[in-house]
């Protein structure tokens, strides 16, 4: 049994059909609106229990009314009232929920209403349970949950604005109809008016932090609004406050922290290149006062291997990235070294670094620098003894897998036919081929004919 009266909704063109139809629903009990589908608003539609049409209206006005009632948080029944029957099938797959054959019987249209009201008020029994289960959970959160229309005034909120403001005498009852700027402070109201905006036109979330000094507790908020969309439409805006205080406290504390050790890094950086300094000009000490021009090539080797290393940590010292260095300017500042140290007198060795730039870790750096100041120095050393002339050239690539490949050439005399790089009896060349197999776990290949070629190949891991 109904226990109270309803709307329905009337849609019908022809004025005799909308009049008898009237008086049906008035003799049974019920409130009749002739509907205007152009003229009335979303609040209007919630009154309506069922809304009952004509052919022509349904066909009209058919896709409409399907996505109101999809819209609709309670059911509201769609019926159409027919002449042709065997057209029942077809109203029933569009969306409508039944259909009324022409003419009909008040006992056969009681029955309809009685059986669809039924449903709507069960539905509407569910969506009250659902509404205080929902309200029960927003309370429960610490965080302030609240609706706003789309001219920014308070639909609903939850008890929690009192935890973001408490010097405020704003609850949950009196900020109700009142827009932003009667709540919020001057600077916040803006805001979030402009985030408002933001999500009515992107109906999109927008969310964004904001500090708060009229708080004595909560100094950062974080607002979130969200669209409500009903079909394609913005109809209102949800929003969540969150305090995010202790977040940002925890950011700033990690990014102090990470500011300290990124000084206390760079600072050890700098001093372990200056203390290699300070070890290659005690060694150049040594050195200028040996006679023996052997000993002297030997300290003047071990002064380039040194520098290759302290390369490596002024490198890190002056890159934002305090782990890795970008590998082809490092091969050149290599190559400027080794340069200085033997282009000396009528010889004249051009060099050249071509490729990529590609990041590495201190841990593949320093390895790569002392093979590559090996074969660079041997070039300089042996490739060019009766030329004045010649070219050494390094290429730089990452190939697939994340592997790298360095290639170092050189035009210069070659290696003897049959010579084989790891039975080789130069210490130099001992030294690079344990850097590359055991430290950098990669691969090298050597080849002579006109001038010497070394192929390597590694991963960073």
């Amino acid at each position: 049994m109904i226990l109270h009266s309803h709307n329905i909704g009337l849609i019908f063109s022809g004025k005799g059909d909308l009049r008898l139809m009237e008086e049906f629903v008035r003799s049974l009990g019920h409130c009749s609106r002739a509907l205007d589908i152009n003229d009335i608003t979303l609040p209007d539609w919630k009154e309506i229990s069922i809304i009952i049409t004509d052919e022509e209206s349904g066909r009209r006005h058919g896709e409409t009314l399907v996505r109101i009632k999809k819209c609709s948080d309670v059911f509201t029944a769609l019926l159409v009232a027919v002449r042709k029957k065997n057209a029942i099938s077809r109203w029933l797959e569009f969306g409508f929920d039944d259909v009324l054959p022409m003419p009909f019987t008040k006992a056969e249209l009681r029955a309809r209403l009685t059986t669809f009201l039924r449903i709507r008020e069960q539905s509407y029994e569910l969506k009250e349970r659902s509404d205080a289960m929902l309200k029960a959970l927003v309370e429960s959160s610490s965080d302030h949950i609240f609706m706003l229309d789309r001219d920014g005034t308070f639909v609903t909120s939850n008890n929690k604005m009192t935890s973001f403001f408490p010097d405020s005498y704003h609850n949950a009852d009196n900020v109700v109809g009142r827009p932003l700027h009667e709540i919020y402070p001057p600077d916040l109201a803006s805001a979030l008016e402009s985030m408002l905006k933001e999500v009515l036109i992107s109906k999109k979330p927008v969310t964004r932090e904001y500090a708060v000094a009229e708080t004595a507790y909560a100094t950062w908020h974080q607002y979130t609004l969200y669209p409500i969309l009903l079909g394609a439409e913005v109809t209102a805006v949800g929003g969540i406050c969150r305090d995010v205080t202790p977040l940002k406290e925890a950011q700033e504390r990690a990014y102090s922290s990470l500011k300290e050790k990124d000084a206390l890094l760079r600072e050890l950086y700098h001093r372990t290149k200056n203390n290699m300094q300070v070890i290659i000009g005690m060694l150049y000490l040594q050195r200028q006062a040996v006679s023996d021009e052997s000993v002297s090539s030997v300290f003047r080797e071990v002064e380039n291997k040194i520098a290759a290393m302290a390369l490596v940590h002024q490198r890190l010292y002056e890159t934002k990235d305090l782990s890795r260095i970008d590998l082809k300017e490092y091969v050149g500042d290599l190559l400027s070294l080794l340069v200085r140290t033997y282009n000396k007198g009528i010889q004249s060795i051009s060099t050249e670094v071509e490729g990529e730039s590609i990041l590495i870790s201190i841990e593949t750096a320093i390895p790569c620098g002392l093979l590559l100041n090996e074969l660079i120095s041997n070039a300089f050393k042996h490739a060019f003894r009766e030329r004045q002339k010649g070219v050494i050239k390094i290429g730089i690539l990452k190939l697939e897998k994340g592997i790298i490949e360095i290639i170092v050439t050189d035009d210069g005399a070659g290696f003897p036919e049959g010579f084989d790089l790891r039975r080789s009896c130069s210490s130099g060349l001992q030294t690079v081929v344990s850097l590359v197999e055991h430290q950098l776990q990669g691969t090298i290949e050597m080849s002579s004919g006109a001038g010497s070629r070394f192929r390597i190949t590694f991963r960073d891991e």
